[in-house]
């Protein structure tokens, strides 16, 4: 995998210290490694930064399973640590997410989140996210990461050339659901219904998902599953 090169890269950011659309990830730094593509949000007042690595899609002739476990394998290679814990592999739909706390040797808690999804010919692409645990998960940067995750799954964003990336990559628009309580999410909360067409209409309708941040889920606050947000039209 190409995920462990670009991650050694961003590691040392984020630890502490675009045509008729508007180019993705505004501010953010852009850095490419063996055709991966790392985006480095800008610091705040501690110097930390978020940081999405997208690499070129693979192919996955095996139990796709097992080599996104493989990705989270390599993607934690990249962090020096003293203790790991994830939270296992969740598919919502065909979108299968991961996350992981790390506590590091020097005593920095790191959160990362795997995310891949299909993207055709038996390919997958991977996106990933690494952040220091100071940086909450409802912080605008990582909760505009997770609305570029949701946009490039919905589209099936396949990042085949990092220069092109801002000419390519879909437009980011507000899905992600934010909660401050640390509660647990009511039983069978039912999902936003599909509007009604008028009768003789068949307009296809599909739903727009996003990711949820919220204190109840662990290791780290991002939950690996899917809110339906809405629909729009197929």
């Amino acid at each position: 995998m190409r995920l462990r090169s670009i991650v050694l890269v961003v590691v040392a950011f984020v630890a502490g210290s675009m045509a008729a659309q508007a180019a993705p990830f505004p501010g953010w730094e852009r850095q490419t490694e063996n055709g991966a593509l790392g985006l480095m949000s800008p610091e705040d007042r501690g110097r930390h930064r978020v940081a999405l690595i997208v690499p070129p899609p693979e192919a996955v002739t095996g139990d796709v399973n097992v080599w996104f476990d493989q990705g989270m394998d390599a993607f934690q290679g990249g962090v020096v640590k003293a203790m790991t814990k994830r939270s296992g592999i969740k598919r919502a739909q065909d979108l299968l997410v991961q996350t992981s706390h790390v506590e590091r040797d020097d005593g920095t808690g790191i959160d990362l989140l795997l995310a891949a999804y299909p993207v055709g010919a038996k390919r997958y692409q991977l996106i990933a996210m690494i952040y220091p645990s100071v940086i909450t998960d409802s912080d605008a940067r990582v909760v505009y990461a997770l609305d570029f995750i949701a946009a490039a799954y919905r589209a099936r964003f396949a990042m085949t050339n990092a220069a092109r990336f801002d000419e390519t990559a879909p437009a980011v628009r507000s899905v992600t659901t934010v909660s401050r309580e640390k509660t647990p999410p009511p039983p069978g909360a039912a999902p936003v219904p599909a509007p009604q067409q008028p009768a003789g209409q068949g307009r296809c309708r599909k739903p727009v998902w996003g990711l949820r941040v919220s204190p109840w889920c662990q290791p780290s606050g991002i939950c690996n599953d899917l809110v339906i947000k809405g629909y729009e039209d197929c």
